[in-house]
C-alpha cells in the first residue's frame, strides 16, 4: 500500500511542478520568494519522493541515488527547457537550484532514519 500511495505522490507532483512551470508568467502567483529558492524547494520535495520511492523497493546504494539525481537533473533540463516553448526563459540558475534541491531531498531520505519506508516495512499486500 506505502508503495502505491508514494508512487501516485510522486507521479501527481511531478505532473503538477511540469504544469506549473508551464503556466505564463502573468499566470503564476507572486509568493514574494526567491525564484531560485521557489526552484530548490520544488526539486527538493521531488528529490524526495523520488528517493522514497525507491527506498521502498530496496535500500538504494549509492550509484543509485547518483543515477537517480541524475534522472531528476535530466527532468529538470526538460522542464527548462520546454518552457520557451509557452514564451518563458529558461534559465542555467534556474536548473541549477533544481538539481541541488533535488540532491537535498534525495540526502534526506538516505541521511535520515525513516523506519517508515524502510524496504520490509512496506511490503504491498
Amino acid at each position: 500500500m506505502l508503495k502505491t500511495v508514494l508512487l501516485i505522490l510522486l507521479i501527481g507532483y511531478a505532473t503538477t511542478l511540469v504544469v506549473f512551470t508551464h503556466l505564463p508568467v502573468e499566470d503564476v502567483p507572486d509568493t514574494g520568494a526567491s525564484d531560485k529558492l521557489l526552484h530548490f524547494g520544488a526539486y527538493a520535495v521531488l528529490g524526495l519522493l523520488a528517493a522514497a520511492n525507491l527506498r521502498v523497493r530496496r535500500m538504494p546504494s549509492v550509484t543509485q541515488g547518483l543515477l537517480l539525481w541524475a534522472s531528476l537533473a535530466v527532468f529538470g533540463a526538460f522542464d527548462e527547457m520546454t518552457q520557451a516553448l509557452v514564451e518563458r526563459s529558461p534559465e542555467l540558475l534556474d536548473w541549477s537550484a533544481d538539481i541541488v534541491g533535488a540532491a537535498a531531498g534525495i540526502l534526506a531520505v538516505s541521511l535520515l532514519p525513516w523506519p517508515a519506508v524502510k524496504p520490509s516495512a512496506a511490503t504491498d499486500r
